[in-house]
């Protein structure tokens, strides 16, 4: 038996579940799966990111290896290159080769609010409110947004995916500075990092002078 196998290998399409390194993938470690065929149990598959190589072993076809997050977002060419060392029983060995490319997003999204009335008072005691991100978030509610001296109403998502807008309305008899801001960490971007904070103030008064 002088015949060296035949294998192949084939790495997952999407190297994590999105196929985009976010911020916390980047700080951590990244499970590398695909299919190995015309191997044996024990073979070794390498994966080489950045320079560094990361090694696992066949196992019923398929391989799972555990790749840094710095090392992927570190590569030039943001690319995976895979191979396998298979070995027949007679001895003969082959080597099969695959690479796989992905992205990287580990910035995090900002917000910014604007109040457009600089005050509110008994005959003005409402305003419009626009919050603007940096880039489209995912999963921002009007429950992700703080108020002081008013309540939030008509909150909506507008035809720009970047822009939400909502009305604020001064409480009653209050006096003194109001304000609507965003939660850190309360939105993320299509990656999946968090976002930032944002927030503006606006002055309030809506107390009636008590004379005598």
């Amino acid at each position: 038996d002088t015949a060296p196998p035949v294998p192949s290998i084939t790495l997952a399409a999407n190297i994590s579940a999105d196929d985009i390194i976010n911020a916390a993938e980047a700080a951590g470690t990244v499970t590398v799966t695909g299919a190995v065929t015309g191997a044996r149990d024990g073979d070794i598959v390498t994966l080489t990111v950045n320079g560094t190589a990361f090694s696992g072993a066949v196992s019923a076809g398929s391989f799972s290896i555990g790749v840094s997050g710095a090392a992927l977002v570190a590569d030039a060419d943001l690319t995976i290159d895979a191979s396998v060392l298979a070995t027949d029983a007679a001895g003969n060995s082959a080597t099969a080769r695959d690479t796989e490319t992905y992205t990287v997003d580990t910035g995090a999204p900002t917000v910014s609010v604007d109040i457009a009335d600089a005050a509110l008072n008994v005959a003005d005691g409402s305003s419009l409110v626009t919050f603007t991100f940096s880039e489209a978030p995912t999963g921002f509610t009007v429950g992700d947004v703080t108020l002081s001296g008013g309540t939030l109403s008509g909150f909506t998502a507008t035809a720009d995916p970047q822009v939400y807008t909502a009305t604020f309305t001064a409480n009653a008899g209050y006096e003194g500075s109001g304000a609507v801001s965003v939660t850190a960490g309360s939105y993320t971007n299509a990656a999946g990092n968090p976002g930032g904070a944002g927030g503006d103030t606006v002055a309030i008064d809506t107390a009636p002078p008590v004379p005598s």
